[in-house]
């Protein structure tokens, strides 16, 4: 039988594994067109169909990495899925983007959360495995290879758009720290003169 410092420990304990399993809030960015996720310090657009059913693998990455511009930002990507080596095929895979979202936030084509057009099939991500990309589906969690040239009429996917790091724009620091500044260099300047 425990005593009862041993069962406060032990709760304490696993109140601290919650906690650690519990996902930073996503960050609205860009007016709400995007959330950046600090645990995987990634930028994520809100439209899960960034380009719909248009095109193989090779025409969908074309255009989120080039093409694609949400509110001047540009330099877009697919998301992560699968591993390398390819030891986790599947289902169950959490540590690539598209499955942490979907593992961890719980964000399916159920559950949207902040974000809009989650579809059932699957979606290309940006991880390939030789001439095979690898694909995720938000309906079951699992996820598979397909090759790169496979034509639209033979494997229809999605792609969700992603942004290394946070889309926050930078703040300019204002004029009046500028003048500031060079205020007490002037100011430094003259006293400097006046001790010598």
């Amino acid at each position: 039988m425990l005593n009862r410092i041993s069962k406060i420990i032990i709760a304490i304990f696993a109140l601290s594994l919650v906690s650690v399993a519990t996902a930073a809030p996503l960050q609205p960015r860009l007016g709400g067109l995007a959330f950046y996720d600090p645990d995987l310090d990634i930028t994520w657009y809100y439209d899960a169909s960034t380009d719909g059913n248009n095109g193989n693998w090779i025409a969908q990455q074309n255009y989120i990495t080039n093409v694609l511009n949400v509110d001047g930002v540009t330099g877009w990507r697919l998301p992560t899925a699968g591993a390398t080596p390819l030891d986790c095929p599947g289902v169950s895979c959490a540590d690539n983007e598209m499955g942490y979202m979907y593992y961890v936030r719980g964000i399916t084509n159920v559950i949207e959360g902040v974000f809009i057009n989650i579809l059932d099939g699957p979606y290309f991500s940006g991880t390939e495995s030789g001439t095979d990309v690898w694909w995720f589906s938000f309906l079951t969690g699992d996820q598979g290879l397909i090759n790169q040239n496979v034509p639209e009429s033979q494997f229809v996917a999605h792609t969700w758009a992603v942004h290394d790091g946070d889309v926050l724009p930078q703040v300019p620091l204002p004029a009046a720290v500028w003048m500031f500044g060079g205020a007490i260099l002037g100011f430094m300047g003259i006293r400097r003169r006046r001790q010598a």
